[in-house]
């Protein structure tokens, strides 16, 4: 408790024996607020502490004040609030007069729905492809952000040797690009002076001490040696030369080896089979010293069988079948008229190449033609015009036919072709010089 200092006695003044009086200085009662419910009281005689109010340490969020004085404080309590439904009775909700702008900027998710309800939604966009977002950016609807990348986009490995470095995978991350080494046939292991791995690459060397000893000849060779020099070679035969074998000349050295052949004796074979037959009656054959036949001719009578045709315009094929008895080579000659589309300027002098779209086939298979081509004036509306025609076609087989069936057809390839005029056909068997 403070000491009262006021004096409050007469004062005697040493300059006279006047008395002074002094009044008593008294300040009124006052009160102070100290800190958490403490106060600082002068009463009007005398300053004092009162303390009423202890608090414990700790944090408070509710503080009460009374008088401008704070005399008590407490945990700040829970919140609850109710919501009041906005239906039916929507005046709990407010009068209506008030109203939400939204921020125009461009990172606002705010925004109204169709009904006029208040919400936020995120949206987004991609112009990449192969990019997809989906989800709403929520934790029960996250956003799920897939690539897929198209053709150009991909990286993509290609072994040049894919035998020795074959490439697996499709370049993914569950299934990335994996390169391998084939593995050597030849297995791990030490070959002569070279040491290789399981893949054939050369590890190691090392020089070999061990020398060749002996040469043994096995059959038909020969071992000669000049010093630490072996030749190694093939015993002589007595049988060099050229020797004739059926229709060949085979030629062998002094070895004994074959060294050279060669095809002495030819004979024309059927083209459809393969093979050729002759009929004694009508041919001449010839064999060598050996009994080996080098030679056939057909004699002249073979040409006096004929075979012909005749066909006349309008029809949609020109086919004939012939008959034969004996071998020979094929005379085909076909006399009517072919059109073609040829400028007079490109017309070979008489015979020529026959042209597409047409073609000779005996029993299906195509064989060489000559045509003969002539231009006739033909007239026209504002006068004459020259044309280019076929009148003629002109078949000699270079194979030799036995005897048997043979369709000789004239073709055209052009779609829905008839043929223009009357003709004439005939197969001779003949002898070529």
């Amino acid at each position: 408790m403070a000491t009262n200092r006021c004096r409050n006695t007469v004062k005697v003044l040493d300059c006279g024996s006047e008395l002074e009086n002094e009044h008593t200085v008294v300040y009124e009662p006052f009160d102070v607020c100290l800190p958490f419910g403490r106060k600082l009281i002068w009463d009007g005689q005398g300053l004092r502490l009162q303390e009423n109010v202890v608090l414990a340490d700790g944090q408070y969020g509710l503080i009460t004040v009374e008088n401008g004085c704070i005399t008590d404080a407490s945990a700040q309590p829970v919140c609850e609030y109710t919501a009041q439904p906005c239906t039916p009775a929507a005046s709990a909700c407010g009068d209506g007069s008030g109203s939400i702008s939204l921020q125009p900027g461009a990172d606002n998710l705010l925004n109204y729905d169709a009904s006029g309800r208040l919400g936020a939604s995120l949206n987004y966009e991609t112009s990449t492809a192969g990019l997809s977002i989906t989800g709403h950016g929520t934790v029960a609807s996250p956003l799920v952000i897939n690539y897929t990348p198209g053709d150009s986009e991909k990286t993509y490995l290609q072994s040049g040797t894919p035998t020795i470095l074959p490439v697996s995978g499709s370049g993914f991350g569950t299934d990335p690009y994996f390169i391998s080494h084939a593995e050597s046939a030849l297995g791990a292991g030490t070959y002569g002076n070279f040491t290789i791995d399981a893949f054939g690459h050369v590890t190691g060397y090392a020089e070999q001490t061990l020398a060749v000893t002996s040469v043994v000849a096995g059959d038909g060779l020969t071992v000669s040696h000049t010093g630490t020099i072996y030749t190694v070679g093939m015993e002589r035969k007595t049988t060099s030369g050229t020797y004739r074998l059926g229709g060949y000349d085979l030629t062998f050295d002094g070895q004994g080896t074959l060294s050279g052949r060669t095809q002495v004796i030819s004979l024309p074979v059927n083209p459809d089979t393969g093979i050729i037959t002759y009929d004694p009656t009508y041919t001449t054959f010839t064999f060598n010293e050996y009994g080996n036949l080098i030679g056939t001719t057909a004699r002249a009578d073979v040409a006096d069988d004929q075979f012909a045709e005749v066909f006349y315009s309008g029809r949609t094929s020109t086919a004939m079948t012939a008959v034969t008895t004996k071998s020979a080579y094929f005379k085909i000659t076909y006399r009517g008229r072919l059109t073609v589309a040829m400028l007079t300027n490109q017309v070979p002098a008489g015979y020529g190449s026959l042209p597409g779209p047409y073609t000779v086939t005996i029993n299906g298979r195509q064989t060489g033609a000559l045509a003969h081509y002539v231009i006739i004036p033909v007239p026209t509306q504002t006068g004459t015009e020259m044309t280019v025609f076929i009148d003629e076609i002109v078949v000699i087989t270079d194979a030799y036919y036995g005897a048997g069936s043979y369709t000789v057809s004239i073709n055209c390839s052009t779609e829905d072709f008839t043929f223009p005029d009357n003709a004439i056909m005939t197969v001779e068997l003949i002898a070529r010089s």
